[in-house]
């Protein structure tokens, strides 16, 4: 991963962390705090993540085209072709308007078992959330991606069903916020992982062009 990216991730899920205890501090319930949550996370990850493909592609592509063999404009036009610049940017789907959980109104259940560490791990998975971007690449997931993280994160620090008017008690809030902020722990790897992934994907979509290019070449 390019370590401006890295670096611009770090400082994204710093400001994000920040939010999350202003969120939580100025709502007395744990349902309008997870909403608002959800439509925030998700709405800073859907620019930050258009920063790191604009990033990301502008670099690969400057050093692919300061290559040899996309000298000539024929062959650079055959990069160009592959239209990898939206390729990279379809490879997340935040639509946090159409989020169902978001109309309908999301309800938590006040539980200490449910808003453990260990419910935050089981509810992100190992790649989940990275392998669903990365799944977008090749049309096989057709998911919103806010969709994933609303699951996600809902799974993680309730899932149950409260009353709306329930009033949080303030060492409640001090677990909740533990338990959104141990979610973002595990969410910042699968973002990098996401990131890796699409470099690996441009790095091997060139590698083929090149492959081919070449055995033209040789054919000629």
């Amino acid at each position: 991963m390019l370590n401006e990216i890295d670096r611009l991730i770090g400082r994204d899920f710093n400001e994000i962390r920040e939010m999350v205890s202003s969120i939580v501090k100025n709502y007395v319930k744990t349902d309008q705090a997870a909403q608002e949550i959800v439509n925030y996370v998700s709405s800073k990850l859907t620019a930050s993540c258009k920063g790191y493909t604009a990033l990301l592609y502008s670099v690969k592509s400057k050093e692919t085209l300061s290559e040899d063999i996309f000298r000539s404009d024929e062959n650079a036009n055959k990069f160009y072709g592959m239209n990898l610049r939206q390729k990279l940017a379809d490879s997340y789907q935040f639509n946090v308007a159409d989020l169902r959980s978001l109309k309908a109104g999301i309800d938590f259940k006040e539980n200490d078992d449910l808003c453990s560490p260990t419910a935050i791990k089981a509810a992100v998975g190992s790649g989940v959330i990275a392998a669903a971007m990365l799944g977008m690449l090749s049309g096989a997931v057709h998911i919103p991606l806010a969709a994933v993280i609303a699951g996600s994160l809902v799974a993680g620090i309730g899932g149950g069903v409260v009353a709306n008017k329930i009033v949080v008690p303030q060492q409640n809030k001090g677990q909740f916020e533990a338990a959104v902020q141990k979610f973002l722990d595990d969410l910042k790897p699968e973002i990098r992982q996401w990131v890796d992934g699409l470099e690996r994907y441009y790095d091997d979509q060139v590698s083929a062009l090149k492959k081919e290019l070449e055995g033209g070449r040789n054919a000629g």
